[in-house]
């Protein structure tokens, strides 16, 4: 059987809003790996991590667990020998940007209650098939850390892309752009405005993939809306808007 899916305690009510700034435990994340990937102790590289949060990972035919943590000197390189990684956890590790040179095989990236400001451009670039399920919940992004290339590589592949909790004060550019997303988590964030054509592109005739799209607690007048700027997807009913934080 494959990997267990990292999100799938957070995801089982995620219709109800958000009402704490404290993230959910999601639990060691699970790997596959080739026969030869060692049971490494491992962190991130320095200029990554600056916590003492342990990971915890899963490896091997037995499923033996091998603590992963802040060990002096190590780095995150050494799973780039596991070709067959599918699942990352490193939620609560005091990350500041997304790492680079993750394994190129990776689908679920897990990166809650961390201090992220920023996704680099290209980040994801080398990744095949394609990361399908980014979370980046409980974070301190802003509009300055997210930009075009910060997604390029996942536009094709990205299923689900949770970004609630943070500090952005738009909608990412990029998202219309995303043709397999089916779940996206903008809510509590600072989100003053939606525009026509950040989340459905006007040159499309088709439906979005979007099946879940959350923006409450944001800071939205919802009767300023553009009756286009959620053209695109099949149920209103789908769309979370309500309650915003304005009086």
């Amino acid at each position: 059987s494959g990997p267990a899916e990292p999100s799938r305690t957070w995801r089982r009510d995620r219709g109800s809003p958000e009402t704490t700034r404290q993230p959910p435990f999601l639990g060691p994340c699970v790997t596959t790996t080739s026969p030869g990937c060692p049971a490494v102790r491992s962190g991130v590289e320095q200029r990554w991590f600056q916590g003492q949060s342990p990971l915890h990972t899963q490896q091997g035919q037995e499923g033996a667990k091998h603590p992963y943590g802040p060990a002096p000197g190590s780095t995150l390189l050494t799973l780039l020998c596991c070709r067959n990684l599918e699942s990352i956890d490193l939620s609560y590790n005091k990350l500041y940007h997304v790492p680079s040179y993750l394994p190129k095989s990776l689908l679920h990236l897990v990166l809650l209650g961390n201090q992220i400001e920023r996704i680099p451009g290209y980040v994801f670039g080398h990744m095949e098939p394609g990361l399908e399920y980014l979370y980046l919940s409980f974070n301190r992004l802003s509009d300055d850390g997210v930009d075009r290339v910060s997604f390029y590589g996942a536009y094709h592949s990205l299923r689900e892309l949770f970004l609630d909790h943070n500090d952005l004060k738009s909608i990412p550019p990029g998202i219309q752009e995303m043709k397999a997303l089916h779940f996206l988590r903008l809510n509590n964030n600072k989100i003053r405005n939606i525009l026509p054509e950040q989340i459905c592109n006007a040159e499309e005739d088709g439906d979005s993939t979007l099946e879940h799209l959350h923006l409450e607690n944001n800071y939205i007048k919802t009767r300023e809306i553009s009756s286009y700027a959620f053209s695109c997807i099949k149920s209103y009913s789908s769309i979370v808007l309500k309650p915003q934080n304005i009086t």
